[in-house]
């Protein structure tokens, strides 16, 4: 039987119980707090970006993981006997995915890099799809074949309550930011081709806002219903709650993980925003 590693990077929202449980080896990434502080994404939290911005008006940054980081770690796994299977972030949200294929060309037959063409909280759900067939355990080449087929049934919706996150990220004027504050915006997107395309735009607060997006992401799906991923970026307790009601009104999943979202999303949806990620069949 052939030993298989799993490889994330920090940019991916895995449940640390998973990653224990499922041995899962995360790249670090780091984010910038100022010129003076720099921390570990992995140990960054939704609040902790937060209390920044609020602090200091301004959000922090993300670095790519450098190619030397990606080297350390392929050579350690390969002198543990193992090959490994890298699920990246999409290009368009960070670099790491290209510096990880850098590292990985001296070993062609040894690791496979995949671009999944999303990230964050989306990868949990296809984390959860490749966990599947390592426990078959499947030899490698036949487990990165079946990946292409499970990127394809990957589905990611997200919604954001709070646009100064969004226009200051695309540099749009106090006045974009005012307007869009008064008529109460609640954008949408959906990642499709490894892009971030807009949605349906909804108005109204988060509490009525939330079922038409619900009913917007799952009308006429036909979804795998063995699990639903929802991330979050700081919503509270209550509004938590209601998401997994509404949920279970519009279609049945079986298994619901629950995530907050880290730092480096955060940083760009902005506190309350609803992440769902889900495989179709």
């Amino acid at each position: 039987m052939e030993k298989i590693a799993l490889v994330v990077d920090a940019m991916a929202d895995i449940p640390k119980k998973w990653i224990t449980d499922y041995k899962i080896h995360v790249v670090p990434t780091i984010i910038h707090f100022g010129t003076a502080e720099d921390a570990d994404a992995r140990e960054c939290t939704a609040e902790d970006v937060f209390d920044y911005y609020e602090k200091n008006g301004s959000l922090p940054t993300t670095s790519p993981t450098p190619v030397d980081i990606f080297t350390q770690l392929f050579v350690s796994l390969m002198h543990q006997g193992y090959k490994i299977i890298y699920l990246a972030t999409m290009p368009s949200i960070s670099k790491t995915c290209e510096n990880g294929m850098q590292a990985a060309q001296m070993f062609p037959e040894k690791i496979a890099v995949i671009d999944t063409g999303t990230g964050c909280i989306a990868i949990t759900s296809i984390v959860y799809e490749v966990q599947k067939l390592l426990m078959q355990e499947l030899p490698f080449d036949e487990i990165v074949a079946s990946i292409p087929a499970i990127l394809a049934r990957s589905e990611c919706y997200f919604i954001v309550d709070d646009t100064n996150f969004i226009l200051e990220n695309r540099n749009v004027g106090f006045f974009s930011q005012m307007v869009a504050s008064l008529l109460n915006i609640k954008p949408s997107m959906y990642v499709a081709d490894g892009k971030i395309i807009p949605g349906k735009k909804f108005t109204g607060k988060s509490i009525h806002v939330l079922p038409k997006f619900i009913d917007h992401v799952f009308d006429n799906k036909k979804v795998d219903p063995e699990l639903l991923v929802i991330g979050h970026t700081g919503a509270s307790e209550e509004m938590i709650e209601t998401t997994k009601q509404l949920i279970h009104k519009a279609t049945d999943f079986k298994n619901i993980e629950i995530i907050g979202a880290g730092g480096p999303i955060s940083s760009h949806l902005g506190r309350g925003a609803f992440i769902f990620s889900f495989m179709k069949k």
